[in-house]
């Protein structure tokens, strides 16, 4: 048996894969952030004690072997020389400022520069570490003089499991503006936060096996000494990786959710003119291959203003898809849904939110009047029609920034992939193109479960891709016309 531990944003997972990969039990907890002193915390001490009980309640029943540890991005620790967190642990979510930003893109290189050198877009204020250890340097400056180590996160765990450090691409790799590709290790921007020497100097694969618990930790749950422990995984990344291994063609991951994340493997790391300063990336795969990366926060718009026409109509839920009043709304295209509700993210960072009805654009605030609303969203059907053709027309594209070929596959998984229109909208802007909604249970954690039986096993994942059952259902054209030049027309009107 295998255990993972799937720390997302809000929600944190226990989970217990069978040598078959399958899910046979888990708990969840919400440890979310919390506020104190002004600034938002994690609560990474918390939530390994919670995986500890997690641990000590299935090791009653299972015989775990190994165990594997996936987390969000784009947070870290610091330890004093005894392993003990010596700073609070800060959630990406805080906000430095505009002096606070300034001040760290004039001191280490400007978004543009950064965004070439290291693969890392600006993604709000505090969305990268190496942003978060500046501001940790600035605001605990007392405390970090006597910070003995720096663990990213899924790397925080493992320590704690093991007692060993190491690192690994798909977190140091991904908008953390510390990995340099062409050297495959830390960036200048280590070297000139004089952080180099706190991070750990040993580099290995996320399957990589880091050692085995520690005999405090088998006293505490029950587990063997034999149990190992693996590297850690970014989360996106451990999602991708079930993919990976069972698809030897070319594709597209379109991750949907509160963002909507886009994710191809590439053959080199080259970031464009037109998008610097947009939120695209490369990630770093298991295989320490690089992920273009293009981001957007779909999710977020679409329930921002779904909850807006509902409020209006006094009615709740997405009508059923209706091929004829689609051609319609896209025949006219006289409503269009323009980002970004979060300013300044995503892959049209210098959008602002608004509505375009009839040629008459109408500002987020705007609609917040009534009246104004109730004029713009005249019509139930039709508006969330529009609201999904924005949304598939902002996808596409993200897509198209991920470097993808016209007849490549494409996956949609999370929770788009239940939006019949939407899925249908993608399907009729890449013909060519398999489009596909899958269904993996708990990618994050089956992901990670790849992991953790490759490093029992001492082998590698690839070899386990017949464990990996992903569902597929093939989205086929119709023949709706106008979508493209629908999205022509939504890329003018938010530039």
């Amino acid at each position: 048996m295998f255990a993972v531990l799937d720390i997302g944003k809000t929600n944190k997972k226990t989970l217990i894969l069978d040598s078959k990969l399958k899910i046979v039990a888990q708990e969840k907890t919400s440890l979310s952030e919390y506020e104190s002193d002004g600034v938002r915390l994690e609560q990474p001490e918390q939530i390994f004690n919670w995986f500890l009980e997690m641990l000590t309640k299935f090791t009653d029943e299972y015989d775990i072997k190994s165990i594997a540890v996936t987390t969000q991005g784009a947070s870290l620790v610091c330890l004093d020389k005894d392993g003990t967190l010596i700073i609070p642990p800060l959630a990406y979510t805080n906000d430095g400022g505009e002096d606070f930003d300034r001040d760290f893109f004039d001191k280490f290189g400007s978004k543009e520069v950064l965004q070439r050198e290291t693969h890392t877009a600006p993604i709000g204020s505090m969305i990268n570490c190496a942003k978060l250890i500046y501001y940790l340097q600035l605001k605990y400056e007392h405390e970090f003089r006597n910070v003995a180590e720096i663990l990213f996160y899924p790397q925080f765990f493992v320590k704690r499991l093991t007692g060993v450090s190491v690192t690994e691409p798909t977190y140091l790799g991904c908008h953390t503006y510390l990995y340099d590709n062409s050297k495959k290790g830390y960036s200048r921007i280590a070297d000139e936060l004089g952080i180099k020497k706190l991070l750990p100097q040993t580099f290995v694969s996320p399957w990589t096996r880091v050692g085995n618990v520690t005999p405090e930790i088998c006293k505490k749950t029950g587990l063997s000494p034999d149990c190992v422990v693996t590297a850690g995984i970014h989360d996106s990344n451990s999602s991708l990786l079930p993919y990976i291994i069972t698809n030897e063609q070319d594709f597209v991951l379109n991750s949907t959710g509160t963002w909507c994340v886009l994710m191809h493997r590439s053959n080199d790391t080259s970031i464009k003119d037109s998008e610097l300063g947009k939120t695209i990336f490369y990630n770093f795969d298991a295989f320490a291959n690089p992920v273009k990366t293009a981001v957007f926060m779909g999710g977020r718009e679409f329930e921002v203003y779904s909850k807006l026409i509902e409020s209006i109509h006094q009615q709740q839920g997405m009508p059923d898809f209706c091929p004829e009043l689609y051609q319609e709304v896209l025949t006219s295209s006289d409503l269009f849904f323009i980002p970004s509700v979060e300013v300044g993210v995503g892959i049209l960072p210098d959008s602002k939110p608004k509505v375009v009805y009839k040629g008459k654009a109408y500002l987020l605030d705007e609609l917040q009047i009534p009246e104004i609303a109730s004029m713009v969203f005249e019509d139930y059907e039709r508006s969330f029609a529009a609201l999904n053709c924005s949304i598939a027309a902002q996808s596409k594209i993200a897509i198209d920034y991920t470097n993808s070929i016209n007849n490549t596959q494409l996956f949609i998984e999370g929770g788009f992939r239940k939006n019949q229109a939407y899925c249908q909208l993608l399907a009729e802007l890449y013909p060519e193109a398999e489009v596909y909604t899958t269904n993996l249970e708990e990618a994050t954690a089956m992901g990670a479960g790849i992991l953790a039986k490759a490093a029992l096993d001492n082998t590698d994942p690839y070899t386990l891709r017949d464990l990996v059952n992903i569902t597929k259902e093939q989205i086929v054209a119709i023949g709706i016309n106008g979508v493209e030049r629908y999205t022509e027309s939504f890329i003018e009107l938010s530039s």
